[in-house]
């Protein structure tokens, strides 16, 4: 499968084995499915990141509180 590429500004973090992406040296649990794979964080709100694999939107990846939440976060409803 080839690799997925974003756009510029996106930041790229890769998933590990235990389905985990790094943040500030924190580990940041998305899910096992995603298993080497690289995703984007597109920041959207001061607080929230967007998660994408490749056009596909993930969730949403709260930076204050080192969160992935699979629902858009009441904040940006």
């Amino acid at each position: 499968m080839p690799e997925v590429q974003y756009d510029s500004g996106t930041h790229v973090r890769r998933v590990s084995k235990s389905g985990a992406f790094t943040w500030k040296h924190k580990p940041i649990f998305i899910s096992e499915a995603f298993n080497g794979q690289a995703l984007g964080l597109v920041p959207t709100h001061e607080r929230y990141f967007e998660v994408l694999y490749g056009p596909l939107q993930i969730g949403w990846f709260d930076i204050f509180k080192a969160l992935f939440h699979r629902q858009e976060p009441k904040p940006l409803r």
